[in-house]
């Protein structure tokens, strides 16, 4: 009471002030934090074998080269660069060629320079990070950096194709420097490579239904494909000798003799790794229609394809073009698209916690796989049951499966081979023994 009294018999700032004395840390609470110094990134060890860090050289080409106006001049000249490169042409006049010449040469002393000053400021390849890394209050050495080795891998190659002309077409590379210039370039280029794993596992699926499919192509249509340059010949014993080919040259027919050849087709499934080829083809979709029309028309080894002989064979084409092209496509491209959201979030999430938040996550990363064996798999309770169950979930049992797979493939592969192989000796002996042939279509028995 004696307190508020005398308060308010005092001014009103006197009161004020009062009032802010007897709230204490209140007040204190209330007042706004003052901005903090912004501590200047530290560069390591030596540069060049001799520049120290305290060097009045290094710390004056340090103020230049991490400025925001050195940044904008060497993406300006980035940028003209590649306007450059999109101006050669064939078409140029000599005086154009020779403007883009030399300034090949200005731009690729340019960018030499830039990387030398960042060499001479960041140090070449400087001190080992400790375990955590390099803090963030210090610039990584210029070869330390992943992006610098692959920047000065651009400007060497660049310098190198100015002496060896083979090798300037490689200046198309400093397009790269663009990305490696932008950190949100950069993260999209990290979080791509990180879907690799993810996408090669997606790829190994789609490979093993192209193996099925290859496999059943081959038992379906091995040496199938093969015709005579004479149309009239249906049978390889017969595509012998010669015959007149007539020729339309538009205003007249040309008559010429050539000789009868059995000849097989540029896409064919005679073997496992032709069949898979054709079926690239079609998965694709190049000329795939043509294939199909192919496949109705064999008749089988050895006989010249003969128009719907076999429409039903249509089904494997389409349902093979569906399954490769739709299914695999899409199933690549949603696993690419899903890991790198995925990623992606995680690397923004990663820029938002501190030192020892990421050293937390670190270390249960790292604590999860053996946590993970820790888990207990309980099995059924009957004895018998649970010896089959221990032989079921033992991972060598997993693997002798996946050899048995494996060998029952290479086995129906080399099967398949060797059939092939065999029709095609038969054929020749028969080819051989002219008794036993007809006589060819067109020649005097």
């Amino acid at each position: 009471g004696d307190t508020g009294m005398s308060a308010g018999l005092l001014r009103p700032h006197a009161a004020a002030r009062a009032v802010a004395v007897w709230d204490g840390g209140a007040a204190h609470a209330r007042r706004p934090p003052r901005p903090r110094q912004q501590k200047e990134k530290e560069v390591l060890g030596n540069a060049v074998f001799c520049l120290s860090p305290d060097n009045g050289l290094r710390k004056a080409l340090f103020r230049v080269v991490f400025s925001n106006a050195f940044d904008y001049f060497i993406l300006a000249a980035i940028v003209a660069n590649v306007v450059f490169l999109a101006l050669e042409s064939k078409n140029n006049s000599e005086e154009l060629d020779h403007t883009l010449s030399i300034a090949n040469y200005v731009f690729t002393g340019l960018f030499f320079c830039e990387m030398v000053l960042k060499i001479v400021v960041m140090g070449f390849w400087g001190p080992s990070p400790g375990p955590g890394g390099y803090t963030g209050d210090v610039i990584i050495p210029y070869f330390r950096d992943a992006w610098n080795r692959v920047d000065c891998f651009v400007v060497v190659l660049a310098g190198l194709g100015l002496a060896y002309s083979p090798l300037s077409a490689f200046r198309s590379l400093r397009t790269m420097r663009l990305i490696i210039r932008s950190e949100q370039l950069r993260q999209v280029i990290r979080a791509l490579l990180s879907t690799i794993p993810y996408v090669s596992q997606g790829l190994a699926v789609c490979g093993f239904i192209w193996f099925v499919f290859g496999i059943l192509g081959t038992q379906l249509l091995k040496g199938s494909f093969y015709s005579c340059t004479d149309p009239a010949v249906e049978v390889e014993v017969n595509c012998t000798g010669t015959f007149v080919e007539e020729i339309d040259m538009g205003y007249k027919f040309v008559y010429e003799n050539k000789t009868r050849e059995w000849r097989n087709d540029a896409n064919h499934f005679d073997n496992i790794i032709a069949t898979m080829y054709t079926l690239f083809a079609i998965a694709v979709g190049e000329g795939w229609v043509e294939l199909m029309y192919r496949g109705i028309d064999a008749v089988g080894p050895g006989e010249a394809p003969r128009h719907n002989h076999n429409p039903v064979m249509s089904l494997y084409f389409v349902i093979f073009h569906v399954i490769g092209n739709f299914f695999c496509l899409n199933l690549i491209i949603g696993i690419l698209i899903n890991r790198f959201t995925e990623n992606r979030r995680e690397m923004l999430q990663q820029e938002t916690l501190s030192d020892r938040q990421r050293q937390y996550l670190d270390v249960f990363a790292t604590m999860m796989p053996e946590l993970q064996k820790l888990k207990s798999h309980e099995g059924p309770s009957q004895p018998f049951l649970r010896v089959m169950y221990a032989v079921a979930t033992h991972r060598f049992f997993e693997r002798f499966i996946v050899g048995i797979i494996i060998t029952n493939m290479k086995s129906l592969v080399f099967s398949l081979t060797a059939s092939l192989l065999i029709g095609k000796d038969s054929s020749q002996n028969t080819n051989k023994d002219p008794s036993s042939a007809p006589p060819p279509i067109g020649c005097p028995p």
